[in-house]
């Protein structure tokens, strides 16, 4: 049933990314010298260490061969692949055709030692050929000096914090193993975040009353601090470019191009008990190193808007519901432009504080406004206020106008937070 339910297809494209480094000639004389070598171990003729070999082999090919994936972007099989499989699948052919080429030779050993060792050159000289425009790249060279720069920029002792949408970059394998820092993965983003989020408050909040430093590390703009705005103050400590080498995305049957130098610029906040006094009066947003404080979700990343005979004007796109939190204050100011494409509907805008609905003025909008939110103190309310916008988001790709198929709702350019 297995066998008959299985996609072939896929297995057949798996495939193929083998032959990607060793070519489809070679990748035939390589699979029969590995069936050479089984049928030794089963006929009780194989040397000692070949079952355990084939043994180490089977398992994690076949599971390469079904699916190697861990998301449709990720396959997690080829980079273990290649260090660990391609050396077993080499030796296992290079026993499996020594074997062979004995039994066939007869009498003419300097025959068949001369086609083993023909065979084991053509292997070598195709593998390292397909792979040598990324082995002699010199794909992340410095990026190591700049890691450790990084680790040791942070604040001794802290415990640093990545969001887990940030595990493809690894860079928490890097600071932990480059830098000697300790380093958590937490889910902040793509909606798993509200099922442990008591626990990780819980725990961060421990670990600062212990007297421990914590700091959140972001490396994209359009990374975000989650539930630690609801809870925490997140104060800006410094931010720091990082250069490494990044191999681009390509069609399955493709192999990829050299590397290409790209950068995240890593920002570092220290995540601190909120408290009185210690408000700022405006924040931008669209300026990341302001507004992380206290955007919590629904936000897109942050952009600059340059009009004639003005300055630059950052700002961020809510979607269709944005979070924010804010401290305990009497108001809240947030500027706004509702301004849309003509094709659009105008935008309607509802908020609630704490889930409670506040008049923040007229529902349709269009250009410049600022909603003016009383916040309501009521007795036993939390450290911090949740205020939630719900407007009625386009997509620019519906319209016809781009290939942008974000669902914008409205901009957001600053935040005044009263007294």
């Amino acid at each position: 049933v297995f066998l008959v339910r299985l996609d072939w297809a896929l297995v057949v494209r798996h495939v193929r990314w083998i032959a990607m480094y060793t070519t489809s000639a070679l990748l035939l004389p390589l699979c029969a010298g590995v069936l050479a070598a089984l049928a030794a171990c089963l006929l009780g003729r194989a040397a000692r260490g070949v079952s355990v070999a084939l043994a180490f082999f089977a398992g994690p090919a076949l599971c390469y061969l079904i699916d190697p994936m861990v998301i449709a972007l990720q396959p997690w099989a080829m980079r273990r692949f290649v260090p660990l499989i391609f050396p077993l699948l080499f030796l296992l052919a290079l026993y499996g055709w020594q074997t062979g080429l004995r039994r066939l030779g007869g009498r003419r050993a300097g025959l068949a030692g001369a086609v083993f060792a023909g065979l084991a050159i053509m292997t070598a000289g195709t593998f390292l050929g397909s792979s040598a425009g990324l082995a002699s790249h010199g794909a992340g060279a410095g990026t190591g000096a700049q890691v450790r720069a990084l680790a040791k920029a942070i604040p001794p002792d802290a415990l640093i914090v990545i969001p887990d949408s940030n595990a493809s970059l690894h860079t928490q394998i890097a600071l932990e193993y480059m830098g000697g820092r300790d380093v958590l993965l937490l889910p902040l983003a793509g909606g798993r975040e509200g099922r442990v989020e008591n626990a990780m408050v819980r725990f961060l909040a421990r670990r600062i009353d212990e007297g421990r430093r914590v700091c959140l590390l972001l490396a994209r703009p359009t990374d975000l601090a989650g539930p630690l705005v609801r809870h925490f103050q997140l104060d800006f400590l410094f931010e720091q470019a990082l250069s490494f080498e990044s191999v681009g995305f390509v069609a399955h049957d493709a192999f990829p191009e050299p590397p290409a130098t790209a950068q995240l610029q890593n920002r570092v906040w220290e995540v601190r008990p909120q408290e009185n006094g210690q408000v700022p009066r405006s924040i931008r947003v669209g300026d990341v190193r302001d507004d992380v404080g206290i955007l919590v979700k629904g936000f897109h990343g942050p952009e600059i808007e340059v009009r004639p005979g003005q300055p630059p004007t950052p700002f961020r796109w809510t979607g269709p519901v944005a979070t924010m939190a804010f401290p305990p204050v009497a108001w809240v100011a947030l500027t706004i432009d509702t301004s849309r494409p003509a094709t659009a509907r105008a935008a309607t805008i509802e908020v609630d504080v704490d889930g409670v609905p506040v008049d923040a003025g007229p529902t349709d909008l269009a250009g410049w406004h600022r909603l003016h939110l009383p916040m309501p103190r009521p007795e036993g309310a939390a450290a911090k206020r949740i205020v939630t916008l719900r407007v009625n988001a386009f997509s620019m790709k519906a319209l016809g106008l781009s290939d942008d198929a974000r669902e914008l709702g409205v901009r957001i350019v600053s935040a005044e937070i009263g007294p």
